[in-house]
């Protein structure tokens, strides 16, 4: 885990860049970037911005980007989780993974989820998404939709992003969002 943060009131995570994640030991293979837990009280409250998360290749399992176990308000904005996948088919990773509590109140917006090598974009573990706002998110993989790198989990229902009943455009009430990819030039 790269920056995790448990337990902290109005705690801000801003302007880190990440690249790849490893794992603790062989008894717990990991590979998350940003990883945030509300503790047992779920009362905290966390920022997630600005952040640049790429090209994770040693992480072996619980392959994810950014992790949110929710209080009531969180925000998760304005970054980029880029290619943050695992190393073999089985296990491929996700963009942001999201367990809502009861009153959670979620704001994901204006991020950019790149899976350019295959990978999950967001999986919203729990039978609701209640509380949860997703607008203006930049989606791409280049995922088949077959579980494990299926795109979407909504309310515990694997879907795609704009086909078939339901997708995650219905099922999330995402509105501004795109699927396709971003290109990220090497400015040298």
């Amino acid at each position: 885990i790269a920056v995790l943060a448990c337990c902290d009131d109005n705690t801000v995570i801003r302007d880190n860049v990440i690249i790849d994640a490893r794992n603790y030991g062989p008894p717990d293979p990991r590979g998350f970037g940003i990883y945030v837990n509300s503790g047992s009280t779920y009362s905290n409250r966390y920022t997630i911005e600005n952040n640049i998360i790429a090209h994770q290749h040693t992480g072996t399992s619980n392959i994810v980007g950014i992790n949110v176990n929710l209080g009531p308000d969180t925000n998760v904005l304005n970054n980029i989780v880029y290619d943050w996948g695992g190393p073999t088919a089985s296990d491929r990773g996700v963009a942001l993974q999201i367990f809502p509590f009861a009153n959670s109140n979620l704001v994901v917006a204006n991020n950019s989820f790149q899976q350019p090598n295959l990978g999950g974009l967001v999986y919203v573990h729990g039978s609701s998404l209640q509380g949860l706002g997703f607008s203006g998110q930049q989606y791409f993989s280049t995922s088949s939709g077959v579980y494990p790198t299926v795109l979407f989990l909504a309310a515990n229902s694997f879907v795609h992003y704009n086909s078939g009943t339901p997708n995650w455009l219905s099922a999330s009430g995402e509105t501004g969002s795109s699927f396709g990819p971003v290109d990220y030039p090497d400015p040298n």
